[in-house]
């Protein structure tokens, strides 16, 4: 039934062109008594464009779409990795200044022992 409702409309749209979506013609018409995917069905038909629906239960659909992470699931995974990559920033940083530390300390061993072996106490 609705099919053939959406296919009435669709060519009512195609006959009016560019009129029909002026205030108040066909296409606000049925923007205000259909919802978006009824919508989606009579712009589909009306402009020739592929139209698939049917490929899966609604019940599908919503349990995909509520398995999608939120944005506030994103925005703590974003700033959980910047954590973590400052975190290990400051490590390699630390490390560094740890291994220029020892060799710093090495180095002064190593004078010590020449100035210890050339000089007498």
């Amino acid at each position: 039934m609705f099919l053939r409702v959406f296919c009435q409309i669709a060519a009512a749209i195609q006959e009016q062109g560019d009129a029909a979506l002026a205030p108040g013609a066909i296409w606000s018409q049925a923007a205000s008594q259909f919802n978006g995917e009824q919508l989606a069905y009579i712009a589909a038909l009306a402009t020739g464009a592929q139209l698939l629906f049917g490929d899966r239960p609604k019940e599908i659909t919503y349990r995909r779409l509520f398995t999608q992470p939120s944005l506030v699931d994103l925005d703590s995974a974003f700033a959980a990795e910047v954590a973590a990559s400052y975190a290990t920033s400051l490590l390699q940083i630390q490390q560094q200044q740890q291994q220029q530390v020892e060799r710093h300390h090495k180095q002064w061993q190593q004078y010590q022992q020449q100035l210890s072996s050339t000089c007498v106490w």
